[in-house]
């Protein structure tokens, strides 16, 4: 698909992962602040992006730009809040299960 294609497709521009991050923090009553630690990162939209719940616009593996539809569905989502708790979403696979195990038991990446 080129670029043209997604473009007419879409009624705005296309939204980046920081600020899916934002929207869908927004959208659990809880939004991203400058300067505090965030609720919904961008490394949680990839998430979303592994388990098909967002699809990834972007040519380079940076960054993710993501449909505003389909961020603003992801937001109206019932189950929302349980989704970055590592809860299986039907037929998209595990979230952040293995990212919480890694982290509860002390560990940071370096390790």
């Amino acid at each position: 698909m080129d670029a043209a294609t997604i473009d007419a497709a879409m009624p705005t521009g296309p939204v980046s992962g920081s600020a899916a991050a934002d929207r869908i923090a927004a959208a659990l009553g809880a939004p991203n602040v400058s300067g505090l630690k965030t609720v919904v990162s961008a490394f949680v939209v990839r998430q979303f992006v592994d388990c098909g719940l967002l699809i990834d616009l972007s040519a380079t593996p940076e960054t993710t730009l993501h449909h505003p539809g389909q961020v603003e569905e992801v937001c109206r989502r019932e189950d929302l809040a349980d989704l970055p708790q590592g809860r299986r979403v039907p037929g998209h696979g595990l979230l952040l299960r293995r990212r919480h195990r890694y982290h509860a038991r002390g560990r940071t990446r370096r390790e």
